[in-house]
């Protein structure tokens, strides 16, 4: 007879960007109280935060948020006049061009960590409890960023951060186009792992923590069910961050309300095969079977606080335990001396 192995490792099954675009916000509400998403991350600056915090949050008590860090794309929060190096007349983010820049420009990194908190008051100051920080892109894994990061996360009491940490591995891809794409991902794979060594070496001069593997870059463009799971196969561990994308593709909501490029993004193919896989119960069993958990950050960081008043009560019996026992061995002592 065939078991079900018990749950070994938490897997965060999570879905980036809402409030990015009502597209994407629905999705993941859909996704959250119908399939297996356990957490999210929300965009301070996006078009439908207004609409996911008033109508999708109060609806999904048990689903985990964190803020979707945005420097990228989209109308930042602070002035154009005071980020003029990131964003253009409009006040809208420039791309990836400053990001590149700030390496070399203390004024430009100032920039983008002063949005970045900006970004984090609002979603607090709106009484979101975030348990956790990640990015657009990315971007905050680059290096000169996420020490500022994990500084932030110190600060609001945050206890998690994501790394992107991915094992490479392989799966079929029989076209060109899925081919190419395949090896974008593992180019983007590579440069991530070389930022994840060093983020994995700083995080303990931080009071954060992070999750052990991340699975997400390798199968952008094709999040089928199959690629997901061999995904999970090669990286094993006790704590895995599952990363899609689902979105409602053509919101009427964001009808007109979209840049050209953010709107291919929403409306890409592989948006609808990741929802398909989010809301798939023939994947909650697979990932069942596998011996995986689903959980969120908020509910790791609540069991690794139970863990440590644990051990701090056993630490203190045990302690007076042993005090006890050395009163008891000098009471004894003595009296065998009289």
């Amino acid at each position: 007879m065939n078991r079900t192995p018990r749950p070994t490792q938490s897997l965060v099954f999570h879905a980036d960007d809402l409030g990015f675009t009502h597209g994407f916000t629905d999705a993941i509400h859909r996704a959250h109280r119908h399939g297996n998403v356990t957490s999210t991350s929300i965009q301070s600056i996006g078009i439908a935060y207004d609409y996911a915090r008033r109508n999708v949050l109060p609806d999904c008590p048990g689903l985990g948020i964190g803020v979707h860090l945005n420097v990228v794309e989209c109308r930042g929060l602070r002035p154009a006049r005071r980020q003029s190096d990131l964003v253009d007349a409009d006040g809208c983010f420039r791309g990836y061009g400053p990001l590149l820049r700030a390496a070399l420009s203390r004024r430009i990194r100032q920039q983008i960590v002063d949005e970045c908190t900006a970004q984090i008051e609002k979603a607090a100051s709106d009484g979101i409890a975030i348990d956790h920080l990640n990015s657009h892109r990315h971007v905050h894994m680059l290096p000169w960023l996420f020490d500022p990061i994990c500084e932030h996360a110190d600060r609001y009491g945050i206890p998690f951060i994501r790394v992107v940490r991915e094992r490479f591995h392989s799966f079929g891809t029989r076209s060109g186009i899925a081919r190419l794409l395949r090896d974008c991902n593992v180019a983007k794979q590579s440069v991530m792992s070389a930022c994840a060594a060093r983020a994995s070496s700083r995080l303990r001069h931080h009071d954060v923590r992070a999750n052990q593997r991340f699975i997400g870059i390798s199968f952008t463009g094709f999040g089928s069910e199959s690629a997901i799971t061999a995904a999970l196969a090669a990286n094993r561990a006790e704590t895995v961050e599952l990363l899609l994308h689902p979105c409602v593709r053509r919101h009427s909501l964001d009808h007109g309300r979209l840049s050209p490029s953010i709107r291919r993004y929403c409306d890409a193919p592989s948006r609808a095969i990741e929802l398909a896989a989010a809301c798939s119960m023939a994947l909650a069993k697979k990932i069942r079977d596998m011996g995986f958990a689903t959980t969120n950050y908020a509910a790791l960081a609540d069991r690794m606080r139970k863990h440590a008043t644990v051990r701090q009560r056993d630490g203190g019996t045990r302690t007076k335990n042993t005090i006890a026992a050395a009163r008891a061995s000098a009471l004894s002592t003595h009296a065998a001396t009289i």
